[in-house]
């Protein structure tokens, strides 16, 4: 079961966003409220639309940036900001995962202006996630030929070329990185992932300890911990690790199946079944958590339950190791 192991974000190649500070938290609700005001005397203006979905993008409130993103537009595309409006738009359908409208609104935003840097990004992220690696590493060797003290395009493509299992590649990517930004805090977090990939985990910890005060308030630090311990089969670690990840915001199925394995060998069958349950509305057709939890079903005496869950597991091809 350890050998199920995936190699954790592969879907996602922009690093997270730093969370706000206070200040500027405040300052964008304040340039929000005024934006407001101004809309309500001249709504027929499309830049202000825009500029207050920039905002509210950058709060994180993607819903609200795409409504003042498409209001813009219906206004007509004689906004000056009209090529922004279609790379903020783009990265707000990224954000919710609305993977083909984000390629369109890219390419929208990239004919208008080929050099937008944060739309060409989002492409390539679109592009891994639609599952084609190639042309992600494709549109990031375009990029870094103009932008080669940009750390995280090396972790980008570091993560399109593990995707196709370069992992010399790869590695030799997340050294580039460190090389021209030392400071960056998701060098050993792609790092880690890649040692993950090629099942070395001691490796991914001695990656992730190198940098641990830098990182340790991150949710994907302690998701990529969790798994590495789950891969040497130290499961109270794995458990603890996923619990942390999961304070902190950060979810992901695999971790969760693992977490649910892990509680599953310590006897807590109970905390196995929540983690599994957790792992399938992330993922229905994870097939680790399903078999999981049914077998903790058939512990718990609910056969009715473990029976759905098993032959799931079995119909997606799992057979545990």
């Amino acid at each position: 079961m350890l050998a199920t192991i995936m190699l954790l974000g592969i879907t996602s190649i922009v690093s997270p966003a730093t969370a706000l500070d206070t200040t500027r938290e405040k300052e964008l609700q304040a340039s929000i409220a005024k934006l407001t005001n101004d809309i309500e005397e001249n709504p027929q203006s499309a830049d202000h639309y825009v500029i207050r979905g920039h905002a509210y993008r950058a709060l994180g409130k993607y819903d609200l940036a795409l409504k003042d993103y498409d209001q813009a537009l219906k206004l007509g595309t004689k906004s000056s900001y009209v090529d922004e409006c279609y790379e903020g738009r783009g990265t707000c359908y990224l954000k919710l995962n609305k993977l083909n409208e984000a390629m369109a609104d890219f390419n929208k935003a990239l004919k208008l202006d080929p050099g937008l840097f944060e739309a060409r990004k989002g492409r390539a992220a679109a592009l891994l996630r639609l599952g084609r690696p190639q042309e992600t590493a494709a549109e990031i060797t375009g990029m870094l030929a103009h932008h080669k003290r940009d750390s995280s395009l090396y972790l980008s493509r570091a993560r399109a070329l593990s995707a196709m299992r370069q992992y010399d590649r790869a590695l030799a990517d997340v050294k580039m990185a460190a090389s021209v930004n030392k400071d960056d805090m998701y060098v050993p977090l792609e790092g880690a992932r890649v040692y993950l990939a090629l099942r070395q985990p001691q490796m991914a910890l001695a990656y992730l300890n190198s940098d641990h005060k830098k990182c340790s308030g991150m949710g994907e630090y302690w998701a990529l911990m969790s798994l590495s311990h789950y891969s040497l089969g130290q499961f109270q670690n794995t458990v603890n690790e996923a619990n942390k990840a999961k304070d902190l915001g950060y979810q992901n199925a695999d971790l969760l199946a693992a977490a649910a394995d892990s509680s599953a060998r310590l006897g807590h069958n109970d905390e196995a079944v929540s983690f599994a349950t957790s792992a399938v509305g992330l993922n229905p057709n994870n097939a680790m958590a399903l078999y999981v939890r049914g077998q903790c079903w058939k512990k718990l005496k609910r056969d009715d339950l473990a029976k759905e869950d098993l032959q799931k597991a079995a119909s997606l091809g799992y057979a545990p190791k």
